[in-house]
């Protein structure tokens, strides 16, 4: 009985191998009853298609509003320290070119001891780090900066950015900004092959190196 297989060429001319029409998967071709020379050179073409889509690379790009969500999902922060209690909230996540940063502007409440009440705003700085082992992008050494809290004596302000800097640390530490999807044969070939990540046009753009 003929089998009959579908091809088609890539589009890129300068790139001689040829992919098999998605229709047909190994599986297919490993039950259609071709002999064992036919069966190796199948799987030899799926190995070199494989090779090529990953020959020159790929960048990934996040946009601030992908990050957004991710932050966001984090929030509310609530840390109680020393009779203080410190809530974190709102994040508004923005993308820094100069710096190749990211910046999380957060509201701050606190409650002092003797019942002092204070809010503000503050600014969280930090670049994009790669965990191999987890296949994840973290939030490097973020800083808390230009926190203002106002209606409390300058020592309770102190006191208020160290416990607000201890949660966000711990928090951005444990939650991934992005994780690569095992699903996603890109992402998947990729995993340890991570060139740069830079800051473009309001996007974080994170470049994959070549095999």
């Amino acid at each position: 009985m003929l089998c009959e297989l579908k091809l088609k060429k890539l589009t890129n001319t300068t790139c001689g191998h040829i992919l098999f029409d998605s229709q047909y998967s190994a599986t297919h071709l490993a039950g259609a009853g071709l002999n064992g020379r036919l069966k190796a050179f199948i799987f030899l073409i799926f190995g070199l298609a494989a090779s090529d889509t990953m020959a020159l690379g790929y960048t990934l790009k996040l946009s601030e509003a992908d990050l957004q969500k991710r932050v966001s999902a984090m929030m509310p922060i609530e840390k109680k320290q020393l009779f203080m209690t410190v809530i974190v909230s709102d994040p508004t996540v923005s993308l820094l070119a100069e710096s190749d940063q990211v910046s999380v502007f957060l509201n701050v409440e606190a409650i002092a001891p003797g019942g002092l009440k204070g809010s503000g705003r503050g600014r969280v700085l930090g670049k994009l780090h790669y965990d191999k082992s987890k296949g994840a992008f973290f939030l490097q050494d973020p800083k808390l900066d230009q926190l203002v809290i106002d209606r409390v004596p300058t020592t309770i302000s102190q006191q208020i950015s160290s416990v607000s800097q201890a949660m966000i640390t711990a928090t951005l530490a444990s939650y991934p900004l992005y994780t690569l999807n095992d699903k996603d044969f890109k992402q998947k070939m990729a995993k340890s092959m991570i060139e740069s990540i830079v800051v473009k046009d309001q996007h974080l753009l994170i470049k994959f190196g070549s095999l």
